[in-house]
Formats: C-alpha cells, structure tokens, sequence
C-alpha cells in the first residue's frame, strides 16, 4: 500500500498536479514523503488531474490477447453449430466500461473497445445481455452453419448513455469488424 502511495504521488508530481511542500528539509539521504498535508490543490492542479485523466483513458491499450486483425471473409461455422460474433467498435464513450457478455446465464467473454469474439454453439434460441445492463435483454435465433452478430453498441435511451447488445446483419457486422482485433476465447 505504501508503495502504491508513493508510486501515485511521484506521477501526481510528475505531471504537475500535486505540489510538495518543498520548506520541510528531508533527513540526508531521504526524500520528502507524499501526505495528503503536503499536497497543495488550486485550479491548475485540479485541471491538470482531470486533462492527465482523460488523456490517459484515451490512451487504453487493448488488454486481452489479441492474435491479429480479423480475417475477412469469415469462415463459416463447423457443420452442425452455429457462429456467434461478438464485437465493440472504437469509440471514446464508456472506453472503460469493459462488461462481460452473458449467454443464457454464463459469460463467454468480455466486450472490449477495438476488439471481437468468437464462439461456436449448437442452434437454437439465445438469451443475451451484458454486466453493464443487465436487464437489457436480446433474444437471438442462432441457426445450424449460419454466422450471427452482436454489436455491444453506445445506445442514447430514454435513461442516458447505455451499452447495449444490438444483432447486427451481416452485411453491416461484416463492414464493422474490419481492422478490429480477434481476441482469444476466455481472455
């Protein structure tokens, strides 16, 4: 924990927001800790957290293990099952939001920013929804050897901004998971 603190306030310090009460002389060969008496906060610290914030969320690297840019065309399903794509476009709303996609009560992966997912299932009717709304509910008609698409997509509802799933045709999934990353299953 106190590292943790220590690692906070030397970038705190770094960029600018935090000024360290530089009065107090440290004991030879000891640095002048980081407590919150120490911290003096104005406007321009304030701005300056909150402009290092949004630049640093902006800058989110993927996190899953991507293995490369999807391949189009997509292959079709193994005989008999179904293929389910799940994927999110880039986009600065909700870019920290990760939730996890659910499929009839059990996740199958978690819908990321620039990337996509591949599952296989047997036909049949599915309940799917995500963590971040979970009462947002879509029923989707998988068919044997037929590919489906479901876009976790920035929605602006009655109740604000929300991220919802949103089956997708082919046609327009297909124009959508270009240049997005293929994730392995269970990262």
């Amino acid at each position: 924990m106190l590292l943790q603190r220590r690692i906070v306030c030397a970038a705190l310090q770094y960029i600018g927001a935090m000024s360290i009460d530089t009065s107090r002389k440290a004991a030879p060969g000891r640095r002048i800790g980081c407590k919150p008496s120490e911290i003096r906060v104005g406007r321009r610290e304030i701005f300056t957290a909150v402009a290092a914030a949004a630049l640093l969320s902006a800058c989110q690297t993927t996190r899953g293990k991507a293995i490369a840019r999807l391949a189009l065309p997509l292959a079709p399903p193994e005989p008999g099952l179904s293929g389910i794509y799940f994927y999110r476009k880039e986009g600065q709303l909700f870019r920290a939001v990760e939730p996890e996609v659910i499929v009839n009560g059990a996740s199958v992966g978690i819908s990321r920013p620039g990337e996509v997912f591949f599952r296989e299932a047997r036909p049949g009717r599915y309940q799917v929804f995500s963590t971040a709304e979970p009462n947002e509910i879509i029923y989707l008609d998988a068919g044997a050897e037929r590919l489906s698409f479901v876009e976790m997509e920035v929605v602006f509802t009655g109740l604000g901004w929300q991220l919802l799933p949103v089956e997708r045709s082919e046609r327009e999934a297909v124009a959508a998971l270009e240049g997005l990353s293929l994730v392995v299953p269970g990262t």
